[in-house]
């Protein structure tokens, strides 16, 4: 772990917050891959946060609990509420870790590090579907995409870039005509490209090309 990174968690819990790294940095990390993903999750509010640092500025995301500093996303433990139709949703700040967790897309993606490198596993899924190789949802993927319809691009994605296989249910949501339309409808083409060009950052080959029609995009 990096200095930064600890010194941003130690300096949190100093101040008497919880600090935890959550979402890619700790799957990769556990991968023993390296990654410039690092999100802190914490139960302190943006203002909280930005006194802790003695920071002065307003950041564009405080309002879904985000405050950027050294190329470090801090934000508060909150829990998301969607409506159909509409993948940004309505932010509350809870105080629980696990509740946080509950907003995360896949079980993977919702493991929590401290600074001493304890590993919490809030859906008791997640380590074991990352050693498995195994992308699942934290909830049924039909809810889940339908949330957020991006997350079947997500999906369709990490399975290409850590070579996972797709929890069953997982592939069978990604067929269903309906989250299919949603997706189309809520999401723009060049966001849709965009999270598909995480994964295949380079030109795509035929391999590639043939991975994303077995998928159906």
């Amino acid at each position: 772990m990096e200095n930064r990174i600890k010194k941003v968690l130690e300096t949190l819990e100093a101040n008497g917050y919880e600090a935890w790294l959550v979402g890619g940095y700790v799957r990769d990390y556990l991968l023993g891959k390296e990654t410039t993903d690092i999100d802190i999750a914490t139960n302190a509010t943006p203002s909280q946060i930005k006194a802790a640092f003695h920071i002065e500025k307003t950041f564009p995301q405080e309002r879904f609990g985000n405050v950027i500093m050294d190329g470090m996303e801090i934000t508060t433990f909150r829990k998301d509420t969607y409506t159909i139709g509409n993948r940004f949703p309505q932010i509350e700040f809870v105080s629980i870790l696990e509740e946080d967790a509950l907003r995360r897309d896949f079980t993977m993606n919702a493991l929590y590090m401290n600074k001493e490198g304890k590993i919490v596993d809030p859906t008791r899924r997640g380590l074991e579907d990352l050693k498995a190789g195994k992308i699942c949802t934290i909830c049924d993927p039909k809810c889940s995409f339908r949330e957020d319809p991006l997350r079947m691009i997500r999906a369709v994605r990490f399975s290409y870039e850590f070579h996972f296989k797709l929890d069953s249910m997982v592939e069978q949501a990604l067929k269903d005509s309906e989250l299919r339309s949603l997706l189309t409808q809520t999401v723009s083409e060049k966001r849709i490209k965009k999270e598909i060009e995480k994964g295949f950052p380079f030109q795509v080959t035929e391999e590639k090309y043939d991975f994303l029609l077995k998928k159906g995009f």
